[in-house]
């Protein structure tokens, strides 16, 4: 149901969520993966209510809940609204969601994990009545390390299929196995390093030119020759400064 507090409609585009769970701590205390994780479902009607998330209580002191969805349209991220909950919901029926459309939910709540130590739950997933399939997503290359083929066969092709299923066309190509160390600096592993990447390089290349406008992705599997570059360390840990 519904929750009697604050619902806000604005049009400021969101950074998006490259995965389904986020999880967003605010202290450095131990905690487990079930402290900050928020087992968000939806059902889905095509009448109103169209759209019901429900997940799972928490206790103890805690802050309100929000739920932020934004459209997802054919070219990008379209507007969004956020649903500002009591702090005991549990669930929200999304009344305003129109049949045809395809959303993204965020649903997070700050709550007091053991004295003051604030934790944020934080979930995302993406909903919607019936939104017609997407029949062409266009072309993704999967490279994959040929010392992996035979052992990953079956697999390989549940993933082939999968996509093609989605809407894609795949392109496979099997590249040699990366065999250079880039922690290697002398020149002998760079010549055989450069090598190695030029080979990939070409195989993108050559996937990308033969369809400009339909070339979206390539998915990489294995230890495929890749290149490193700069000298930093953006997460401030000295263990692991160099090239990225």
């Amino acid at each position: 149901m519904k929750t009697k507090d604050s619902v806000k409609t604005f049009g400021a585009r969101l950074t998006p969520i490259a995965a389904t769970l986020s999880l967003l701590p605010l202290c450095a205390t131990a905690q487990t993966p079930l402290d900050v994780a928020l087992d968000v479902k939806a059902t889905v009607a095509s009448s109103s209510p169209v759209i019901t998330l429900n997940w799972p209580a928490v206790s103890g002191p805690r802050d309100p809940v929000y739920v932020t969805r934004t459209e997802l349209t054919a070219t990008g991220r379209g507007s969004s609204t956020v649903f500002t909950l009591a702090t005991n919901s549990t669930s929200l029926s999304d009344a305003t969601a129109m049949v045809g459309k395809r959303y993204e939910y965020v649903v997070s709540q700050q709550y007091y994990f053991s004295g003051s130590t604030r934790i944020v739950r934080r979930a995302s997933l993406t909903s919607g009545a019936e939104v017609p399939l997407t029949e062409n997503r266009g072309r993704v290359l999967m490279l994959v390390d040929n010392t992996m083929s035979s052992s990953l066969s079956g697999e390989l092709e549940t993933l082939n299929d999968d996509l093609s299923l989605d809407g894609w066309v795949v392109v496979r190509k099997d590249v040699a196995r990366m065999t250079v160390s880039p922690d290697d600096l002398s020149s002998a592993a760079k010549v055989a390093r450069t090598a190695e990447l030029a080979a990939v390089r070409s195989a993108v290349a050559s996937f990308y030119s033969a369809d400009t406008a339909n070339s979206r992705a390539v998915i990489i599997i294995g230890r495929v020759p890749v290149p490193y570059s700069g000298k930093i360390m953006p997460d401030g840990h000295t263990d692991h400064n160099g090239a990225w």
